[in-house]
């Protein structure tokens, strides 16, 4: 409809644009005026006719589409009311919802607040009755203690010198040793709170076996430098005196590693066991530690030289600590070491073949192929021999 309106103004401007032509040559004086005026007059009729034709055309279209962009208003309009409605509705419901479930959760966390101070005050209440039953236990314990206390206090005071016959083999010991260790069985036998029978010569009879209770009272009487040198059948008897003496885990703390296998620097196989006092031991040799360089050697009195070294080189494990604990034992204080060992590279007063000796086998430990390790051994030898710088 637009396009018909477009061409019926682009038609009247060309009307329009004849007329002012028609009166422009009137204007200027055209000879035959008459007939210049009456075709003017007709084009003017036309024009006037053509340009009311398309006033009412215009108007008929302006009518049309106001009455179709009107009804497309109108259902918009209604869209758009509808929309609203609904949203405004939606709100209500949602508010209306959730003023509903905050005053169930305000109810919800007042039962559970009343739930929880309910449970503490009982709970306060309960450690305060427990509290209050254990003060009333302990203090009816210390009053017991404190009669059994009052009641021994005459029952039996032993002398500073003790005698004791332990299965028929008599001992004579102080009374500071037997009660060194206060909380073992032998401890309490004599911390005056029992009665022990006494013969006629003075000595207290204990119905154990006495073969190996001079152990115990040495362990007793110095416990920092104790050494047993009892094995198998007697070592199991010793330990089961001590079990019943309540100095078994003071006596033998150490759990020993079950033998196991390893290489010495020459990759030849060896078997490494521990003792019931933790030393680590090969071929019965105790093993010697180098707290600088980590290695332990094993070569036995017999080889041992001046500065505690010797000259054969294949009587060490490298890495010993750390062979050891690759198998879940531990390398204790007690395992003995070697003064000049243990400063091995750091040292200028170790004697010069002894220091040569050390460091040169710490070399040949650290050999990863047979060529190497040839070359070492050739350079000792010269070394030694030779006396080369």
């Amino acid at each position: 409809m637009s396009v018909e309106l477009k061409e019926q103004q682009s038609e009247s401007a060309s009307l329009v644009a004849e007329a002012d032509s028609a009166l422009q040559k009137v204007l200027h004086g055209s000879d035959d005026v008459n007939t210049e005026a009456t075709d003017l007059k007709a084009q003017l009729d036309k024009l006037l006719a053509a340009y009311q034709t398309r006033e009412s055309q215009f108007t008929a279209t302006v009518a049309e589409v106001k009455e179709k962009y009107s009804s497309i208003i109108q259902e918009a309009t209604d869209k758009a009311n509808n929309i609203l409605a609904a949203a405004q509705k939606s709100a209500e419901e949602s508010a209306k919802a959730v003023a509903e479930s905050l005053f169930a959760s305000k109810q919800s966390a007042a039962e559970a607040l009343k739930t929880t101070t309910e449970k503490n005050n009982k709970l306060v209440a309960d450690a305060t009755a427990q509290a209050a039953a254990i003060q009333a236990e302990s203090a009816k314990e210390r009053a017991a203690w404190e009669a059994e206390k009052a009641s021994v206090a005459d029952i039996q005071k032993f002398k500073p010198v003790v005698k004791v016959n332990v299965g028929g083999t008599k001992f004579t010991t102080s009374l500071t040793t037997l009660c060194r260790f206060p909380n073992t069985m032998i401890g309490t036998m004599y911390s005056g709170r029992h009665e022990l029978v006494q013969d006629e010569d003075g000595y207290h009879f204990i119905d154990r076996d006495g073969t190996h209770f001079r152990y115990i009272l040495n362990y007793l009487r110095s416990p920092e430098t104790f050494e047993c040198e009892l094995t198998g059948a007697a070592l199991k008897e010793l330990k089961c005196e001590c079990e019943y003496y309540g100095l078994k885990k003071l006596m033998f703390p150490y759990t020993p590693l079950a033998p196991f296998k390893t290489r010495d620097v020459a990759n030849e196989s060896i078997v490494v066991s521990q003792d019931q006092h933790g030393i680590y031991r090969v071929n019965g040799v105790p093993v010697r530690r180098c707290k600088h360089c980590g290695l332990g050697d094993f070569a036995g009195n017999s080889k041992i030289k001046r500065g505690g070294y010797y000259d054969d080189e294949v009587d060490y494990i490298p890495h010993f600590d750390l062979v050891v604990e690759d198998r879940g034992g531990v390398v204790y204080k007690t395992q003995p070491s070697v003064t000049s060992l243990a400063v091995c590279a750091e040292s200028d007063q170790m004697e010069g073949k002894v220091r040569r000796n050390h460091i040169l086998s710490l070399e040949v430990s650290r050999a990863k192929s047979t060529n190497e390790y040839c070359a070492i051994q050739f350079y000792v030898y010269c070394y030694l021999n030779f006396d080369l710088k």
